[in-house]
């Protein structure tokens, strides 16, 4: 009988903490071998051997593949070779590191699913705790706190193969550790059915990975840069109190569109809203939409600087997108008539709110009926802003400064700007004053940005 997915585990260097983790969980994965197939894909070193290949000669039926492409690790040449092999209808990518209860992940999976998170969120275990987990397989937890992430793409992730496929693979410009996975999800996969199981996943412990290339990794994640070459996190802190927690189970659940509750329409825009979309990195234009929307390109320009060993490095640099909502705001005012969506793929600040939900839920924003309520509505999670974003005297003087006949009254906001007005409420203010804040907003600072965008629903209700 055909298996109907394959189990792709990508590797680089493992010593120590990190080999007995992936030995780990070779051996659980080994438990299900009549159900799945398992492919190790190994980077060596320039003419180095396998450090590996002694441990699996145990487990005759895994696919070890080994590819020599350099001293630095590249996770998405190791993914896409090794899916170049399968012929499954799904793919599960599995971290070395991840665990959870992989056969109950196995029996939720559903001929129609096309992309799975397999976890509800994944926690961030000790060095004990993992010790505890590797001898008993029960995570012992028993911290006033824990890390976690509920980022769809990040440690797991289980796609249809055609969509993986068609999706593009995963982006080989990553080098290093970090991004590439949450690039996939957010930037390169087609509009498909995202659902997640309420299951545990953990993170076992071992030294942390090396960050020099994390900072490049994120340009290229942003849209900004395209590779390594010169010139071209997010975790959620729980408050628990667990003793005894076993990677157990529920069914499979399907997420709702990000902001949006069960039973509510996701109809939240107009028939004849107008979208306004700055697009730093282009996925807009690979998406299958029913209506016109005018894009903004930003435009980039380049940064020379010294690093810390005294070499010249170019980098290029965008201005935020909020300079390009007031802009096409004051440009456009005498002419504005319709409802207007601004959305935006710059993920400077929140990378896990602006996912592939919401695009979904951007893609198919024409076929609504009714006017935001009260001429605004954000597309995606609310939140309130962290302390450190409003910091006292220094948002009050903000707020004196640039927005100084607006009384701010509602600081819920949604950290990736993306939302829906009316003109009604666009014309609450005098062009002149969409003049006045485009003026100053070309010498802002990063900390400026955080400010209007925590102020920015309250620009456009009726105070």
């Amino acid at each position: 009988m055909k298996k109907i997915i394959s189990i792709i585990i990508p590797i680089f260097s493992l010593e120590k903490d990190r080999l007995t983790n992936f030995l780990f969980v070779c051996k659980e994965l080994s438990r299900l071998k009549n159900k799945i197939n398992i492919i190790v894909a190994e980077q060596l070193s320039n003419n180095a051997e396998s450090k590996i290949v002694e441990y699996l000669k145990i487990y005759p039926h895994i696919n070890h593949i080994k590819l020599q492409i350099g001293d630095v690790f590249n996770k998405s040449i190791l993914i896409n070779r090794a899916f170049e092999k399968t012929d499954t209808e799904f793919i599960w990518i599995v971290d070395a590191d991840f665990y959870t209860n992989y056969e109950l992940v196995l029996k939720s999976i559903k001929p129609d699913n096309e992309f799975i998170r397999p976890f509800s969120e994944t926690i961030e275990l000790t060095s004990s705790e993992t010790d505890t987990l590797l001898k008993t397989k029960y995570a012992k937890i028993e911290r006033d706190e824990y890390s976690s992430s509920s980022a769809n793409g990040k440690y797991s992730f289980i796609v249809k193969s055609e969509i993986f496929k068609r999706s593009g693979m995963m982006n080989e410009n990553f080098m290093g550790w970090g991004f590439q996975d949450l690039d996939f999800v957010e930037n390169r996969l087609i509009l498909c059915d995202i659902a997640n199981i309420d299951i545990l996943g953990l993170h076992l412990y071992h030294p942390v990975a090396s960050r020099e290339r994390v900072n490049e990794n994120k340009l290229i994640y942003m849209g900004i840069k395209t590779s390594h070459e010169v010139g071209d996190t997010p975790s959620l802190n729980r408050s628990v109190n667990k003793k005894e927690t076993p990677v157990d189970s529920k069914p499979l659940k399907k997420q709702n569109p990000v902001g949006i509750k069960k039973n509510e329409p996701t109809n939240l825009i107009t028939s004849v809203c107008r979208h306004i979309h700055v697009s730093y990195n282009d996925f807009i234009s690979s998406v299958n939409l029913k209506k016109n929307i005018h894009v903004i390109k930003p435009s980039k320009h380049k940064q020379i600087q010294r690093d810390m060993t005294g070499r010249m490095k170019t980098s290029e640099e965008s201005t935020n997108f909020l300079y390009y909502y007031i802009n096409f705001i004051y440009t456009e005012y005498e002419t504005l008539t319709s409802d207007f969506l601004f959305s935006n793929d710059y993920f400077l600040k929140n990378p896990l709110i602006y996912d592939s939900n919401i695009k979904n839920l951007i893609a198919n924003s024409d076929t609504s009926t009714t006017t935001p309520p009260g001429g605004f509505v954000w597309l995606g999670v609310e939140t309130k802003p962290k302390a450190s974003q409003l910091n006292g005297a220094e948002y009050d003087e903000f707020v004196r400064t640039y927005l100084h006949s607006i009384k701010i009254h509602r600081k819920d906001f949604n950290p990736a700007g993306n939302f829906v007005v009316s003109t009604k409420s666009i014309k609450l203010n005098p062009r002149e004053f969409y003049k006045k804040l485009l003026d100053s907003m070309r010498t802002w600072s990063s900390t400026e940005y955080e400010f209007l965008l925590i102020s920015l629903k309250s620009i456009f209700i009726d105070n």
